[in-house]
């Protein structure tokens, strides 16, 4: 995560799309680079079964909610 931080902090804009299998599957690690990276935009791709299992703090920081 550290990683990526330092590659993400060289975008003046930076933006973490979580897309791939279900993302929420992996949920602490999901909420634990929202929580180490700040970002202009977090973007998720879901198949939204499992949406609610986030906290809505976390919900409301994503600017795209993709729904498959």
């Amino acid at each position: 995560i550290e990683d990526l931080r330092d590659f993400i902090l060289q975008d003046e804009n930076p933006s973490i799309a979580f897309y791939g299998g279900e993302p929420f599957l992996r949920l602490k690690t999901m909420k634990k680079i929202m929580d180490v990276i700040e970002c202009e935009r977090y973007i998720v791709q879901t198949n939204g079964l499992r949406l609610r299992s986030l906290e809505e703090d976390y919900l409301k920081r994503f600017s795209t909610i993709l729904v498959s």
